[in-house]
């Protein structure tokens, strides 16, 4: 009985750190898109009350395979970019269809975004309804927030161990000593 009892407690180890880690991880997550989703709509409300491209669009350019800042792109109905704040190998950076598609459809996107290897972005995507720039994207680096989570995982990952390897050495114990008094 008292092995179930560390089979048990070993099981809800498991799922309260495996809970502690998605939550956590959701967080870091979630929170790397807070910048974008305030400067998107900003973008697109300045865009509908008709503001000059220069006084709503950021000035600097960024090489989106190096910097951690903030891009702002605008594309058209077909999902071509027309303005860019953000660029990879000195083209602006072009989003799959499907981006537009769904944006197109529920105003607003937020994804994560991999133009290529070791390359990801934390990307919203807010339709406009004034011509003819049709979608605002703003995007940042998730560089620092992987590390975070990797940092996370470990963290998780050695809490986790070391408590199994208490509940084992208890139940090891326990085993040796119930075992002594029946013999």
């Amino acid at each position: 009985m008292k092995n179930f009892q560390h089979l048990a407690a070993m099981a809800v180890l498991t799922v309260v750190m495996g809970m502690i880690y998605a939550s956590v991880q959701q967080s870091y997550r979630s929170n790397a898109n807070d910048p974008q989703i305030q400067i998107a709509r900003d973008i697109a409300g300045k865009i509908k009350d008709g503001l000059s491209f220069e006084k709503i669009f950021p000035g600097d350019s960024v090489d989106i395979s190096e910097s951690l800042g903030v891009f702002a792109l605008l594309y058209d109905s077909m999902g071509r970019p027309l303005r860019y704040s953000g660029f990879l190998d000195n083209k602006p950076a072009q989003l799959p269809s499907g981006v537009f598609e769904y944006a197109r459809i529920h105003r607003e996107d937020w994804i994560t975004w991999q133009p290529s290897q070791g390359i990801r972005m934390a990307m919203v995507v807010v339709r406009t309804n004034r011509s003819p720039f049709c979608y605002v994207a703003v995007g940042r680096s998730l560089k620092e927030v992987e590390i975070r989570v990797q940092k996370l995982s470990e963290m998780v990952l050695i809490c986790w161990l070391l408590s199994m390897l208490i509940i084992g050495i208890l139940a090891a114990f326990q085993f040796r000593t119930s075992h002594k008094k029946t013999i």
